[in-house]
């Protein structure tokens, strides 16, 4: 059986800065976790507080990440400590662990924790810091088959334009389909997505559902126009390869329709990351 997670093994296995900001995070966390579940019952205390240590874990190996990709480990040191020193972040933070506390859903940690290092990356005055405590306030709302969705959406209208930016335009087209066959079919929806599903995420805010189509009739125009290639290669991937298909009933089940807002793209491009195990740069989508 595997031990609980507590404080002292979370520090030790990360070491560093981030077992620091595991520190001071919990040292304030505990109290606002006292606080809020003062009234409920000792078991569901005792679960919150292993939900919420689940997620600080995430949150400082990410921060861990964070060091050994920067060659200048004082910088994070100084960005950490500029941060739990801003209101807003502390807000952020207090946010999320709260909502973690109240889910057991490890992708849904993981999704917090990367929202919480991009915020310690980011001045408080731009776009992303903004829309980061709201992104953390929503995605505990989502299930994990309305999370791919949002990955899909943001796979078709930015991460795959921004895949083939710099690839020569003979081999765009294949470039797009092997990126696609290899991305797919870890972010596609396995369920139906229903007409609720839709109405809860344009209610939270994730898109706007137009009445209009974004790229005609089928998806293989859409990405035509989208990559900017005229070359047929789409139809046949669309129409007659099964991760093709399955894309295109995405598409039909209203994908076509929409418009990703900055929540939902945040939380699609942190999904995306999550399921295929990818790097994205989210910094670049929000200037």
């Amino acid at each position: 059986m595997t031990e609980p997670l507590t404080l002292v093994v979370i520090a030790a296995a990360v070491g560093g800065t981030a077992g620091k900001l595991a520190e001071k995070a919990w040292d304030s966390g505990e109290k606002w976790l006292s606080t809020y579940f003062q009234d409920h019952h000792p078991k569901a205390i005792k679960k919150a507080e292993q939900n919420a240590l689940a997620f600080l874990d995430d949150l400082a190996k990410r921060v861990n990440r964070l060091e050994l990709a920067t060659a200048d480990s004082q910088q994070i040191t100084q960005q950490i400590e500029s941060a739990l020193e801003d209101p807003a972040f502390s807000a952020t933070l207090k946010d999320s662990l709260l909502v973690s506390a109240c889910t057991q859903n490890r992708t849904t940690h993981r999704i917090l924790a990367h929202l919480i290092s991009e915020r310690l990356c980011c001045t408080s005055d731009n776009i992303l810091a903004l829309t980061i405590p709201l992104a953390c306030r929503t995605v505990v709302s989502l299930t994990n088959k309305q999370l791919c969705f949002l990955a899909t959406g943001v796979v078709l209208e930015h991460l795959l334009p921004a895949a083939v930016s710099n690839v020569e335009p003979e081999v765009k087209d294949q470039f797009a389909i092997d990126w696609l066959k290899e991305k797919l079919p870890f972010v596609l929806p396995q369920e139906c997505i229903t007409g609720i599903d839709l109405i809860h995420m344009e209610g939270l805010s994730c898109f706007n559902l137009t009445r209009t189509m974004l790229g005609g009739d089928r998806l293989h125009f859409f990405l035509r126009r989208k990559l900017e290639t005229s070359g047929a290669q789409f139809d046949n991937f669309v129409m007659n390869t099964t991760i093709g298909k399955q894309f295109e009933s995405c598409w039909n089940r209203k994908l076509s329709h929409v418009l990703l807002t900055s929540i939902g793209l945040l939380i699609g491009i942190c999904a995306f990351e999550e399921l295929t195990g990818s790097q994205v740069d989210v910094q670049i989508y929000f200037k």
